[in-house]
């Protein structure tokens, strides 16, 4: 049984299975570097994945409690305007100085009068100090303003941001989350007793009113 070769022009012989090996391998390259193919896009790193996913939670978190602190301070502000306006009114129309005599004396106007104005007073206090500025917090760090002049110059704080890797300075990111997610806790409870005062302040006032 003869075996077909194949000869080059410089007389090397090639065997069908290499002819067609190489024709393959021609055509494969071919088809990935060819003109008008595009090469495939690198597919990034599942390190790199990670880390973007880290960053992305911790942006998302830290705009979530700013919002939230933003919204406890205006409900803050609109509560502050409302009960300021009642107990102005109040004054005006002498019924908060009506209870400003002996408390043996006292009878329910005087009483009623008294606890209005009183709740609307502690819930304005209260709202105060919501909108109260808060200052505390880590002494030196990344985000934070006032942790960030703790540093001398402005060149060591950028020596030290720079030193940082990624995922270290996702982990400030989501330090600075932690210590204003307190101070949102702290405001919404000072709210939550400003809302209840106020409005046991107003339907007391209310009832003085009705009454007198």
């Amino acid at each position: 049984m003869s075996t077909d070769t194949h000869q080059s022009a410089g007389g090397t012989e090639f065997q069908p299975g290499q002819v067609m090996g190489g024709a393959l391998a021609h055509r494969a390259y071919a088809a990935t570097t060819g003109d008008g193919i595009k090469p495939a896009l690198p597919v990034p790193a599942p390190d790199t994945q990670e880390q973007e996913v880290k960053l992305k939670f911790a942006e998302e978190t830290h705009q979530y409690v700013r919002d939230c602190i933003r919204q406890a301070d205006q409900k803050a502000t609109f509560l502050f305007a409302g009960s300021s306006t009642l107990l102005a009114y109040l004054n005006a129309i002498s019924v908060a100085q009506s209870w400003l005599s002996n408390p043996k004396t006292w009878g329910l106007l005087d009483v009623l009068s008294f606890l209005g104005t009183s709740g609307l007073m502690l819930g304005a206090a209260c709202c105060a100090l919501v909108i109260t500025p808060r200052l505390g917090g880590s002494k030196r760090g990344l985000v934070f303003f006032s942790a960030i002049q703790e540093y001398e110059t402005p060149a060591e704080f950028a020596i030290e941001l720079n030193s940082k890797r990624p995922v270290e300075l996702c982990e400030a990111k989501l330090r600075h989350v932690h210590e204003l997610s307190k101070v949102c806790h702290a405001k919404f409870k000072s709210l939550s007793l400003a809302f209840r005062l106020s409005i046991f302040g107003a339907f007391c006032a209310f009832v003085v009113l009705v009454i007198k």
